[in-house]
């Protein structure tokens, strides 16, 4: 989170393991994610307005904060879904 969004954080529990096999693109992948729980410190993130990140190769995005609620209500798809089985 430092790195990225250059704010502290605090870890209030896990981890939560979750792993991941998938098909992307016509491509077999697999992921293992090591999920916590934080406190993000301060006001440093923008919570309610999209914001640039930027990769380790130069790439910027458009990323945006999304509350929980929109995907426990099915406003919004959550990937991989079976992260959705822990909410």
């Amino acid at each position: 989170m430092r790195e990225e969004l250059a704010c502290k954080i605090r870890v209030d529990g896990g981890p939560h393991i979750f792993e991941n096999m998938y098909t992307h693109h016509g491509a077999s992948g697999h992921e293992t994610i090591f999920a916590y729980e934080i406190s993000i410190l301060g006001n440093a993130v923008p919570a309610h307005e999209p914001f640039t990140m930027e990769e380790d190769d130069g790439s910027t995005h458009l990323v945006e904060w999304v509350e929980l609620d929109r995907f426990l209500t099915g406003r919004e798809t959550l990937y991989p879904r079976a992260w959705q089985k822990g909410f």
